[in-house]
């Protein structure tokens, strides 16, 4: 009877043990998160942004001033110090488009086809003056599960959507 009770309170106190790392890791998450969005918030102070629309991705805070006509892109790695903001003028851009970028896995067997997996669903913003187009990345087979591939290629049609609504009277005023 006794090895009984011994075996529940140490189950006992390893569910503990696991229920406060959790509770840990997850104030933590949540910590950074709120860090990440007051950086993104103030980025957009200084410029002035009103942001009409905001997106929270795995690796990067996106939002739109659809009065400004620009969008505000912070990335961000694992490292809290690692952070990239861009600015992205949608007058001065050319398109918004939709890639899924796929690559091959590793040789497979003589004869048989390499097996192809999706990389990377992105939005690619191509300026009119040709300078270097700026991506926002929605899916990373890396960082995200291939169970999210739907929804944030939904998210990815969602803004591409929103932002060719702001792009194209642009277009229409330089012509």
């Amino acid at each position: 009877m006794s090895s009984i009770i011994t075996a529940a309170i140490i189950i006992g106190i390893v569910i503990l043990i696991l229920f406060i790392l959790i509770s840990l890791h997850n104030k933590e998450k949540k910590k950074k998160a709120t860090a990440l969005i007051a950086h993104f918030n103030q980025s957009g102070m200084e410029n002035n942004f009103s942001f009409s629309c905001q997106e929270i991705l795995k690796n990067c805070i996106i939002g739109v001033d659809g009065l400004q006509r620009k969008l505000l892109v912070l990335e961000y790695g694992e490292n809290e110090n690692h952070k990239q903001i861009h600015i992205v003028d949608l007058n001065k851009v050319k398109n918004c488009e939709l890639q899924k970028i796929f690559s091959a896995a590793t040789q497979t067997e003589k004869g048989k086809a390499a097996e192809v997996y999706l990389e990377k669903i992105q939005l690619k913003f191509d300026y009119v003056n040709h300078t270097l187009p700026v991506e926002v990345v929605f899916y990373d087979h890396i960082s995200n599960h291939i169970y999210e591939i739907s929804e944030l290629e939904q998210k990815a049609k969602d803004w591409q959507n929103i932002l060719n609504k702001i792009i194209t009277p642009s277009k229409k005023q330089i012509a």
